[in-house]
């Protein structure tokens, strides 16, 4: 792994968490259009919202190092590329259960499920599909679904 894929890994795992814990509480917060609560939305935030955006950091960061780990313990993808690519969605199941229980466990009795849900992908495609996607090493840096386009557009 170069430093320039270990850069945009930190970044990009930075950026999720900014999204995660900062960015999406202060939407509801301040009730973008697209949320309706009632007066209790400090109290959500701080009960439901949190408990869950951790829960899904956590497993995709998880997922995301995972994938690191054994891409970089690994010495050549060789004929198994179609293997490593079915590992790669294997690991990407962590942090979409995250989403499912992050959902369930903590979303309370609002009306936030939809946006939850949207948010909660979000984070999840910042932190572990565009992170691996643009930052997957050496000979396994194209298995990640779209990473040839990725690494296109920002010139790896």
């Amino acid at each position: 792994m170069n430093s320039q894929e270990l850069i945009r890994i930190i970044v990009l795992i930075i950026i999720g968490g900014l999204m995660i814990f900062l960015v999406q509480p202060l939407g509801y917060q301040n009730q973008w259009p697209l949320f309706s609560f009632d007066n209790y939305v400090s109290d959500w935030i701080n009960n439901n919202y949190m408990l869950g955006a951790f829960i899904v950091f956590i497993f995709s960061v998880i997922a995301t190092i995972l994938w690191f780990v054994l891409t970089g313990r690994s010495n050549d993808v060789g004929d198994k590329a179609e293997v490593w690519r079915f590992r790669w969605w294997l690991i990407g199941i962590l942090p979409i259960l995250s989403i499912f229980a992050a959902i369930f466990f903590c979303s309370g009795k609002s009306g936030a499920v939809l946006s939850l849900t949207f948010f909660y992908l979000i984070d999840m495609l910042i932190i572990y599909w565009l992170t691996t996607a643009s930052s997957t090493p050496g000979n396994y840096k194209y298995l990640p679904p779209l990473s040839m386009l990725i690494r296109k557009i920002i010139g790896d």
